[in-house]
């Protein structure tokens, strides 16, 4: 399992990490979908996460404080 730290130079690649989700918040996009911005934490280090397309399940069990196994594709 990877550490936000493993992140520094890589460049779309496909990533799990285990993050403490905190400063869940739900926004609009310029074009008025929903998506939610975010901050991980994974005992060292912390990052900006979002979720775009976000969907109205994923609002019923994304809760600020819980311990995630995240699936992401990083982007520099």
């Amino acid at each position: 399992m990877k550490k936000i730290s493993d992140l520094i130079q890589s460049n779309n690649e496909e990533v799990q990490l285990i993050l403490r989700l905190s400063d869940v918040n739900v926004k609009k996009t310029t074009s008025g979908d929903d998506y939610a911005s975010m901050i991980g934490f994974d005992g060292v280090d912390k990052i900006e996460a979002k979720i775009w397309n976000f969907s109205e399940e994923l609002k019923d069990v994304l809760v600020s404080g819980e311990v995630y196994k995240v699936s992401a594709r990083t982007k520099q």
